[in-house]
């Protein structure tokens, strides 16, 4: 297993460990709807594909209804940074639309892929 740190650079166990508590973070909001929408570097590549730069950055929603479990992934923090805001504005202007669909982008656009479905 590969790990990543939060430039893309391969880097050991040990560093991860070490540098998670302070750089593990990116966002974390508490939405007026009841939603948690957490964004986070895992280090850990999660594409569906072989081709394209590691998605190392996570944003996951709980809370009521379709956007529960809601996952989205990201290869850089700005990307990251940038998803976590969109999500949090669609989830304030629209908390009971149904299971969000983002659009795929190629990896050259932006490297960022949807996850599965976590449809309960």
């Amino acid at each position: 297993m590969i790990i990543y740190d939060p430039d893309g650079r391969d880097i050991t166990m040990a560093e991860y460990v070490a540098r998670y508590p302070t750089e593990g973070v990116v966002a974390d909001t508490d939405t007026p709807t009841g939603h948690h929408v957490a964004t986070l570097w895992v280090g850990i590549d999660d594409r569906l594909t072989p081709t394209g730069p590691p998605l190392i950055y996570e944003t996951l929603v709980t809370g009521p209804g379709a956007w529960h479990g809601h996952t989205e992934r990201y290869a850089t923090r700005d990307q990251a940074t940038a998803g976590h805001h969109q999500i949090v504005a669609d989830l304030t202007t629209q908390p009971d639309r149904h299971r969000p669909r983002y659009p795929t982008h190629s990896p050259d656009r932006s490297g960022t892929l949807p996850r599965h479905d976590h449809r309960p």
